[in-house]
């Protein structure tokens, strides 16, 4: 009866998050607030969508890539302590972040500062 409940519950879930989710090309270019943005970013639909394992970095708990075009999209870099997100990041950024021997570095080097997500 407890594994039946499980799954409902699951199903709800997943049903009532499709029903929210927009697609990706209706996302604006800009926020109103940085939880606004990440709840959007977070939730839409994508043609390409990928997380990588980040067990080799000290810092970086979570890396998410989020595209609709699969030429530039959304990074979101999770730490212990928040959620960090970049915006029109390009798909060649991305591929050389996952190659990188460290990503804390890579991410220092090539995105921080370069690629804000917009508010207003």
């Amino acid at each position: 009866m407890k594994v039946v409940k499980i799954i409902m519950y699951a199903f709800i879930s997943l049903s009532l998050n499709s029903c929210f989710a927009q697609d990706c090309e209706s996302l604006p270019n800009n926020f109103k607030t940085y939880k606004a943005a990440l709840n959007a970013i977070e939730t839409a639909n994508y043609n390409y969508h990928e997380s990588i394992d980040t067990k080799k970095s000290s810092w970086i708990i979570g890396l998410t890539y989020y595209s609709c075009d699969n030429k530039k999209g959304f990074l979101v870099m999770e730490t212990k302590k928040e959620k960090y997100i970049h915006q029109d990041i390009p798909v060649s950024i991305w591929r050389e972040l996952k190659q990188a021997p460290s990503f804390g570095s890579y991410y220092n080097h090539n995105i921080k500062g370069k690629y804000k997500v917009r508010l207003y």
